[in-house]
């Protein structure tokens, strides 16, 4: 679409041309929702698997002897073990949505200053006078881009360390050290 206001410039070539200055946002907000989606999905099995565990413990009354002790030890367990891992699972899906509500802001925001740097870029093309203005808003723009990856890279560090926090020592590892290291790098 163009208008007289954009000398007939229309939002294709205003994109193209603003891709020049401002790029994409990394990340798919929707990869992170399924993301968080299979969390759910899988936390929700885990307490299922959890149920069944304790119930089969419950449902051995007969069961005497070493076996038996053994057999209610290890259900106990499993049983603990599956729920701890649901509760992580759980506490990691909100970072998750709220890392993919980030990327979604970034890309709407992103595309906005595309737009308006193409627009500028491509009306001062025809216009002398909009040369002038233009030179003067193409370093904000690249600014306005370097603010909106700053913060699309604060929040998957953020996203990085809950995650980290929620699936704790023993489901992370080193992997939550080397995490912030990946996207400074």
């Amino acid at each position: 679409m163009s208008s007289s206001l954009t000398g007939g410039v229309s939002t294709a070539a205003a994109m193209g041309v603003g891709g020049i200055l401002v790029g994409r946002v990394p990340d798919d907000p929707a990869a992170v929702r399924a993301v968080a989606e299979d969390w759910k999905a899988t936390a929700r099995s885990f307490w299922g698997a959890a149920d069944l565990a304790d119930y089969a413990r419950g449902a051995t009354p007969s069961f005497q002897g070493a076996t038996a002790d053994a057999f209610r030890y290890g259900a106990r367990k499993l049983t603990r073990t599956l729920e701890q891992d649901a509760e992580r699972l759980e506490a990691g899906v909100g970072p998750l949505e709220a890392y993919a509500r980030v990327l979604d802001s970034a890309i709407a925001a992103a595309d906005e200053l595309r737009e308006f740097a193409g627009r500028t870029v491509l009306t001062a093309l025809g216009t002398p006078a909009a040369g002038i203005v233009a030179v003067a808003v193409v370093p904000a723009v690249a600014q306005a881009w370097a603010g909106i990856l700053a913060e699309v890279n604060l929040a998957a560090l953020r996203t990085a360390a809950a995650l980290c926090t929620a699936l704790g020592e023993g489901g992370a590892g080193a992997g939550c050290r080397a995490a912030g290291s990946e996207r400074q790098g």
